[in-house]
């Protein structure tokens, strides 16, 4: 009898073990997708040193600095990246605005420094953006830094710079900058577009004061391109 009762016991126990219904609370599935992301982060976080420095140097989340190291190959020096982050902060970018451009553009982490990313950030400041507002304007238009300098921004800055009428300080240019996240030059056509909209506008009456409010109020008329302004 008693082993019979220890076999109902048994059996009784084991089917409620295995037939139990299952917990879909709150807590459960928040508690099983920390387990699941943890796992996840720690077996696809490839390069580890990285994506530690990206969570302690500007406050990246884990999960975002792992996507973000996973794109490179594992590093065996954080040298550039510590540059990279040191010299955006000293020229007034915050954690967030930091967090943004890098996160926009996670190549900036390698540029070189003296070759690249100085010469064009100082070409933003030596047009009026500087400290929180460079942070600002870059963070946003992350972009910009993998675009020629030399063949891109400058020759598109100067075709803006002559189309503004008295514009003093900057000031016009910086804000039409702001507004058209692309009319400083991303692309090597960038120049081609401005140069071919601006002969377009002016063939249709907009010339001198009328191009230049038109540029400062619709700049992204002037980027795209027209196949008759080509032509």
């Amino acid at each position: 009898m008693q082993n019979l009762y220890r076999k109902v016991s048994l059996s009784h126990f084991r089917s409620r073990t295995l037939y139990c219904k299952p917990d879909y609370s709150p807590f459960a599935l928040f508690l099983l997708f920390c387990i699941v992301s943890y796992s996840l982060s720690q077996h696809l976080n490839s390069n580890p040193s990285l994506s530690n420095f990206l969570v302690d140097s500007v406050t990246f989340s884990a999960p975002q600095a792992v996507s973000i190291s996973s794109r490179f190959p594992p590093t065996k020096t954080l040298e550039n990246p510590k540059a990279v982050v040191q010299l955006l902060k000293q020229l007034g970018f915050s954690d967030a605005h930091a967090r943004s451009t890098i996160r926009i553009r996670p190549k900036t982490l390698f540029s070189n420094i003296d070759k690249t990313l100085k010469p064009k950030l100082q070409f933003f400041q030596d047009l009026g953006l500087n400290g929180p507002d460079l942070g600002k304007f870059i963070s946003t238009h992350s972009n910009v830094l993998c675009s020629s300098l030399e063949r891109t921004l400058i020759p598109c800055v100067d075709i803006i710079k002559n189309t503004l009428v008295n514009d003093e300080n900057n000031q016009d240019l910086i804000r039409t900058m702001q507004q058209w996240p692309y009319c400083y030059g991303v692309t090597s056509k960038s120049e081609l577009k401005l140069k071919c909209n601006i002969a377009f506008l002016e063939s249709c009456g907009f010339v001198g004061s009328q191009l230049s409010f038109l540029l400062k109020r619709r700049p992204s008329l002037f980027f795209i391109f027209y196949e008759r302004a080509a032509s």
